[in-house]
């Protein structure tokens, strides 16, 4: 019951503390805005509802934001992968991604709250008398940077995880589903498909069933397992034997 009677008090505070901050918010546009005319402030803002809602908006998706840092700044949230790769080693495109939205959206905000209170030929830049918002604009080079930036992480993962799957994409053994009968000792082992090429193993016979494959080369460039087909050149081929094959 005392567990839940907090809960409750936090829930309040946390509301009281969003609604203080949001006059507050309210309070600074309406002063700082450099507009005095009443009607303009009401072309500019709509109706003092409609600002309040907007303001407490904001300051809602300002304080989830805080809630996230201060998760990062105590270990609750995992950074360790954000610069680095699944395996552990340092990302450059991942970590210039990163920096560069940061200086890019920084900037822009650190412009916005310029413009609430600079002034040009003694009218303000943000709002002009006549009630028009002229919210700082991005300048097409800088926009330019941003697609290059982002396309740029794009394709060195493209490049990277392409290049993965070819290190690693080797057949690695074969799982017999079904020895069949009356295979002979000179039964062969053949891998088509799967998108790569090499691979080649030996095929062990027993008492005319195929037991297993051992592998003598995995092969490479495989994106998927190859179909595994054995071939018995003997004048009574035998049959009926079936193996998938693993790549890794």
């Amino acid at each position: 019951m005392a567990k839940t009677s907090t809960s409750s008090w936090h829930l309040v505070l946390t509301a009281a503390g969003l609604l203080a901050v949001t006059l507050i918010v309210y309070w600074i546009v309406y002063t700082m805005s450099g507009v005095t005319d009443a009607n303009t402030k009401a072309t500019t803002f709509g109706n003092p509802t409609t600002l309040l809602i907007t303001a407490f908006l904001v300051v809602f998706l300002a304080a989830a934001g805080a809630v996230v840092l201060a998760k990062m700044l105590w270990d609750e949230i995992d950074l360790s992968k954000l610069i680095s790769e699944s395996n552990g080693d340092a990302s450059t495109s991942r970590f210039q991604f990163l920096i560069f939205t940061f200086v890019i959206a920084g900037s822009y905000f650190l412009m916005v709250v310029w413009s609430l209170t600079a002034t040009k030929s003694g009218s303000p830049v943000l709002i002009t008398s006549d009630g028009t918002l002229n919210m700082p604009s991005i300048p097409s080079g800088v926009l330019g940077l941003i697609g290059i930036s982002g396309g740029s992480y794009l394709v060195s993962k493209g490049i990277q995880k392409t290049a993965e799957a070819n290190a690693a994409s080797s057949v690695t053994g074969v799982t017999i589903a079904a020895g069949g009968t009356g295979y002979s000792q000179g039964t062969t082992v053949a891998f088509s498909g799967g998108g790569g090429s090499g691979a080649t193993g030996t095929v062990t016979v027993v008492s005319g069933a195929v037991t297993g494959v051992v592998m003598t080369s995995g092969g490479s460039g495989y994106i998927a397992a190859p179909t595994v087909a054995f071939t018995d050149p003997g004048a009574a081929p035998g049959s009926g034997a079936a193996a998938t094959a693993t790549i890794g």
